[in-house]
């Protein structure tokens, strides 16, 4: 939702440097110690 351009989020810098680089996405302040960011995957345990 974030690439589409509806809206902002906070994203691990690691897993959005090749997007950065692109011009996909570009960052936002803080730009020096940005806050520790987690990725969770959310499955449902119905589908198999």
């Amino acid at each position: 939702m974030i690439v589409s351009g509806l809206g902002i989020g906070p994203l691990p810098v690691h897993v959005v440097e090749r997007d950065v680089r692109d011009g996909l996405l570009w960052r936002l302040p803080p730009y020096k110690k940005p806050a520790a960011v987690g990725i969770y995957m959310v499955t449902n345990p119905k589908s198999g």
